[in-house]
Formats: structure tokens, C-alpha cells, sequence
């Protein structure tokens, strides 16, 4: 558990853990080296110990077939399923609860059935069987292909009209739920699925939800949720004394300023709990320059007020001002067209006909030894935490790339011995064109992290076809030179900014840090450029033994 009294992800300890973000199913077969990055033999689920009577992968339990594991949550584990009797015909998302009739979660999955009974929405998760097997209960939702909102912003910000495409199905829906009975009460990027077919939102996970009729007229009580997008009043004295359809508004309001911003309701801040306590709400950005923007921000600052009376009077009122922000964007474009066809300029009918730019991220999700559910980010958009540096012997890690655009993706790990080793597409001689890819394919498996150490270093390389003979590639980076290497709590990344070390929790373990001017990287970003339009990496020092093993490190860990 975090400091903050969180899960360490920022959700409460009796609500749910972090749906995992990874999409795919990529692999390699290939022999195993004292590399970083084992190969699949070594991927396997950690954190979730089985139990007797569970389901488990790659086996039959009741009507199902357990495909993988896709999460192990606060209260429930969740599974990737399909009806044993058909086995290649459709897919199921399994929820069970983590225990036999666990204490903590006792009216679950009851609360979520009762909940979803009542709801049949496009933008809403389908549930599809519920009952018991062997005394557990379950209960199975359509499965969504797609991405969990925070990791498809993560490819690059949206623009207002994409927003709007998703903000107002997402109102729709939850307004449809107000007027069913049912609050969310867990509104956050990480439970809306943008679907991988057309786009289009779906809300999914309530579990946590409440229901209310003339015969079942209270909300559950507690400060369930996720601290990060909870309102004020539900942190402060729980969900027993204020309306939950205006807390879900402002969980709506912070989805909305997330997409704006890339930041929740609090942020920037150091500790959710206190910050959601004390109603330290801090406003999306607005631009006079940027008037869609604007509007949107001016509809996310008022959901988010701190004083539920300033809100929005319902669910309602908010999916009217988003689709007024609509209506005023189609004039606006209607108006542009006309004023463009009058015109009729060369330079901007071919500045209309140029691509989108390319864009990607790509990270390193570390869970350190011991830890379950929660975990860290290693990324150039993220701010090292304190001591996270250098990884360990006996640490975890998966590697998430994204790319604005499907194109064919290879994934290199680099370790500072000089091993090479082709991570992804697991056949060497078909690149389908990917928008993710995950390492290990499995959302609740990890790679771990084996002596001797050094540094490793994760390269991505995209572009729009796939090569003609890929055995070349490693051949090719191996011509160019040393791979980087770091001494030190450091991450070396490249992006569009070039090579950079970030050094916000930089501390020398021993010696100096090498520079990276030559060798392996610099030479890959001059000379392959033209080829690799998408060209990321990140590296990062592994030592084989516990810090406190030399007086240098001891040092390392005491500074503050």
C-alpha cells in the first residue's frame, strides 16, 4: 500500500486496482540469453497465488474455457474466456471475486449484476451470464477489443472534435444510467474501452456501482473508488451523504479535463487523498487562441467544482452543453469550407492533402519484487519518482509502445554486453501493421529481471511497410556501434526531442556516467531516420543485488 493510504495507483484498498492497458497477442520462440528480456518460457503471471476451486488458464471451468488472465484487481480477478462447447466462436471477460466469498467484497458481484440488469446501452459493458460455480459466483461481460482511455490519449492529445466524439456517447451513457437508478461511482480513463473498430466509447466496470428504487432506496456507503477522480464530498464523508449522480458529473468533468490536459482533476499533486479532501481542484487550461478548446474546458470547470451545487444540475444538462460545443464546431467548418472553396489557394489545397503527423510513446511499467496490483512508469512523460532508479535483480517489468497510426513495429532490446535480441513481431518475417504492442502479450505477465545487470536498453523502430529480409536489422544496429550505458539512477530516452538523459532523480552509484554521443544510438537516429520515421528508446541501469550491498549505493539510498 502507498503512502497516500492508496492501492499505490491511487484507487482505495477495497476498491479496484488498475485494469491493465495491454492489447495484443505477440510472442517469440526463440533460445534464452542472460539478456534482460527472457523469452516466453519466463512470462508468467506474478501476484495473484492460485487457489483451489479458481479458474485457471488453459483449462475448463464450468461452461468456460480460461483463455489468460487479463487482471487481478481490488476485489475481483478477471479473466479472457470463451464457452467451452464453442470454443472459437466469441469471447468473454470472467469476473470472480479474488476469494471465496471474500469479507471485503461480500455483496460483490451482486451489486454489479443488479446494476448492469437494468442497463442496455451502446456505450455501456454488456453483461452476458452470471451464477455460480462450485459456490464462487461470476459473472461474464462482453469482451471489447480496444484500449483503455488513458493509454489511447497517450498516442498523442486529441483534438476537440475527437474529444467530442467520445465525451458525448460517454455522457449519453451515463446519463442513461442516472436515469436507470444506477451511479457509476468509479468514472476514470482507465474504465472507458475506446473500441479498436470504430472508435467508439464504452463504460465498463461496476463493480462499485450503486442502485436506487422504491425498493432499494440507500447508496452503499464507504470511500470506494479511485482517489485520483473522486469528488470532494465522497472523500471527505463518504457516498452516504450526498447525491452520487453529481459525484459521478464530476468524475465525468475529470475524465473530460484528462482528455484536455492529460491530467485528472488534482493534478499536478503528491498525494490524491488529501488533495481530493481538502477539494484542491485544478481547472483545465483554457485559450482565448483555441475557442473549441475553450468551450470544452469551460464544461470540465464547471463539473468539477468543488461545491456539487455548481455543478451541472445532472447528467443531462452536461451531454446538452457538449453536443451545443458540437452544433457550434459544424458551422464553424461549414463556414471554413465555403471561405476555403472561394479561395481555391494551391498551398492549402496541398496542406489539406498532407498525412497526419506520426506520433508514438512507448514505456516501461515496472512492479517491483514483492509488489502486486500496483505498479511504476518509466517514460519520457513521466516524472521519476524518488528511488525508483536503478532497477533491481528480482524487479519486474512490460514494455507498451503506441503508434498514432497502424504501421509495422519492431521492439529491440539492447543490453550494454552487446546482446541483441528481436522482442517483436514474433515472426521475423510478417510485420502486420499494429497500433500496440505488448511485452510480455499477457496483461497480468512480466518480464523479470535476472543478473548480471547493466544496462538494458528497449528500442522501437516503425515504419510503413515491413522489411524484406528483417534477419538484416540487428545486423545493421549491431554495425553501428557500443549500445549506451548508464552508471547511475538515470533514464536515457529518445523521442522526437533527440537523446536525452533525465536526470530529475539522478544520483551516481560509482564512477561516471557514460555519455552517449557515439556508438549505437546516435548513429541509429542519423542514419536510419529516412528509413524509420518512428524512432524510440528507453534505457535504464539494472544492478544484480540490493543497493545497500556497498557503501556507494547505501549512500545512493539514504540521500533524500
Amino acid at each position: 500500500m502507498a503512502e497516500d493510504g492508496t492501492n499505490g495507483d491511487g484507487t482505495v484498498p477495497n476498491g479496484p486496482d488498475r485494469p491493465e492497458p495491454c492489447a495484443g497477442k505477440n510472442g517469440e520462440e526463440t533460445t534464452p540469453t542472460n539478456s534482460l528480456l527472457p523469452g516466453p518460457e519466463a512470462w508468467a503471471p506474478v501476484g495473484s497465488q492460485p487457489v483451489e476451486g479458481y479458474p485457471q488458464p488453459g483449462s475448463r471451468w464450468g461452461d468456460f474455457l480460461i483463455l489468460e488472465e487479463l487482471d487481478a484487481g481490488g476485489q475481483a480477478r478477471v479473466f479472457l474466456v470463451s464457452l467451452a462447447k464453442a470454443p472459437g466462436d466469441r469471447q468473454f471477460v470472467l469476473k470472480v471475486p479474488r476469494a471465496p466469498r471474500p469479507s471485503a467484497a461480500a455483496s460483490w458481484p451482486n451489486d454489479e449484476i443488479r446494476a448492469l440488469l437494468q442497463l442496455e446501452h451502446p456505450n455501456i459493458g454488456k453483461l452476458k451470464h452470471a451464477g455460480e460455480v462450485s459456490g464462487l459466483p461470476y459473472l461474464t461481460m462482453e469482451y471489447v477489443r480496444g484500449l483503455p482511455l488513458g493509454r489511447r490519449r497517450e498516442v498523442g492529445p486529441p483534438s476537440p472534435g475527437k474529444i467530442l466524439r467520445w465525451m458525448i456517447p460517454l455522457g449519453e451513457a451515463v446519463r442513461y444510467a442516472h436515469g436507470k437508478g444506477v451511479a457509476h461511482r468509479d468514472l476514470k480513463p482507465q474504465n472507458v474501452i475506446i473500441t479498436e473498430e470504430d472508435e467508439r466509447p464504452i463504460l465498463i466496470d461496476f463493480g462499485l456501482s450503486s442502485t436506487t428504487s422504491p425498493y432499494r432506496p440507500e447508496h452503499r456507503g464507504g470511500k470506494s473508488g479511485t482517489y485520483a477522480y473522486m469528488a470532494p464530498e465522497v472523500a471527505s464523508h463518504g457516498w452516504k451523504e450526498q447525491d452520487a449522480y453529481r459525484a459521478d458529473l464530476f468524475s465525468l468533468g475529470g475524465v473530460l479535463k484528462f482528455l484536455l490536459d492529460g491530467a485528472g482533476p488534482y493534478e499536478p499533486c503528491e498525494n490524491y487523498q488529501a488533495a481530493a479532501e481538502a477539494g484542491a481542484v485544478q481547472p483545465a487550461r483554457r485559450s482565448l487562441w483555441r475557442p473549441g478548446r475553450c468551450a470544452l474546458a469551460a464544461i470540465a470547470n464547471r463539473a468539477l467544482q468543488a461545491d456539487p451545487r455548481k455543478r451541472f444540475a445532472g447528467a443531462d444538462g452536461m451531454a446538452k452543453a457538449l453536443r451545443r460545443v458540437r452544433n457550434g464546431r459544424r458551422i464553424a467548418v461549414v463556414a471554413v469550407a465555403c471561405a476555403a472553396a472561394c479561395a481555391a489557394a494551391w498551398p492549402i489545397r496541398s496542406q489539406l492533402r498532407r498525412e497526419p503527423p506520426l506520433r508514438a510513446a512507448m514505456e516501461i511499467h515496472l512492479q517491483r519484487a514483492g509488489e502486486t496490483g500496483a505498479y511504476h512508469v518509466l517514460g519520457a512523460k513521466h516524472l521519476l519518482q524518488s528511488g525508483l532508479l536503478p532497477l533491481r535483480s528480482g524487479d519486474r517489468i512490460q514494455v507498451h509502445a503506441e503508434l498514432s497510426q497502424p504501421m509495422a513495429a519492431y521492439l529491440v532490446a539492447v543490453s550494454s554486453s552487446g546482446q541483441m535480441r528481436l522482442l517483436y513481431p514474433p515472426d521475423p518475417r510478417r510485420a502486420p501493421a499494429v497500433r500496440t504492442v505488448a511485452i510480455p502479450p499477457g496483461r497480468n505477465q512480466w518480464l523479470p529481471l535476472v543478473p548480471p545487470g547493466g544496462t538494458e536498453t528497449v528500442l522501437l523502430l516503425a515504419r510503413r511497410e515491413p522489411l524484406d529480409r528483417p534477419e538484416d536489422l540487428l545486423a545493421r544496429l549491431r554495425s553501428y556501434g557500443a549500445p549506451p550505458e548508464l552508471d547511475g539512477a538515470g533514464l536515457l530516452v529518445v523521442d522526437e526531442d533527440g537523446i536525452r538523459i533525465i536526470q530529475e532523480t539522478y544520483r551516481l552509484i560509482g564512477g561516471e556516467p557514460v555519455t552517449v554521443e557515439k556508438g549505437l544510438l546516435p548513429s541509429l537516429v542519423e542514419r536510419m531516420r529516412k528509413d524509420w520515421p518512428v524512432i524510440r528508446a528507453v534505457g535504464f541501469a539494472h544492478v544484480p543485488a540490493p543497493a545497500a550491498s556497498s557503501s556507494a549505493a547505501a549512500r545512493h539510498d539514504n540521500q533524500p
